[in-house]
């Protein structure tokens, strides 16, 4: 919210608000009109540019004490750093223990495929934030040595 608006409503500006003219526009004054084109791209920018914090700006909520994040859709929810909490990844064990089954069913030449399959889906894990390299790998380990142990009780 600008401080602009917390004016509005009774709170006089701190010191460490920007000055009056960063703040935006003042929601006293009419806006100029607009065409429903702009609104339009406006509201499709919004959401593309949602996107969420990288692991930097998580490190800094965590040690900076934020324990619970507001979510546009609506409440808050609690905050647990990722920090401290080590999980697998379920989306690359998943991935792993279907390239060996498919490995197993159709040799080494399935390899072309599902190894690609499996590499890019670590990789958009870590990209998008979710875990570590570290928990990439280790789900997918976690998944090959399963799905083969699986697979040689059954046979």
């Amino acid at each position: 919210m600008g401080g602009a608006r917390r004016a509005v409503r009774g709170r006089a500006a701190l010191p460490g608000d920007p000055p009056a003219d960063a703040r935006g526009p003042d929601p006293r004054r009419p806006s100029r009109p607009r065409s429903p084109r702009a609104g339009a791209a406006d509201r499709a920018r919004a959401g593309l540019d949602r996107r969420r914090p990288g692991p930097a700006r998580r490190a800094r909520r965590a040690r900076r004490g934020h324990d619970v994040r507001c979510r546009d859709r609506g409440g808050a929810r609690r905050h647990r750093s990722r920090h401290l909490a080590w999980k697998l990844s379920g989306h690359a064990a998943v991935v792993a223990t279907c390239a060996v089954v498919v490995l197993i069913a159709y040799g080494p030449w399935s390899l072309l495929v599902t190894v690609p399959i499996a590499l890019w889906t670590g990789w958009s894990r870590v990209r998008l934030g979710a875990h570590t390299p570290a928990q990439v790998i280790a789900g997918g380990l976690v998944g090959a040595v399963l799905a083969s142990a699986v697979w040689s009780l059954l046979a």
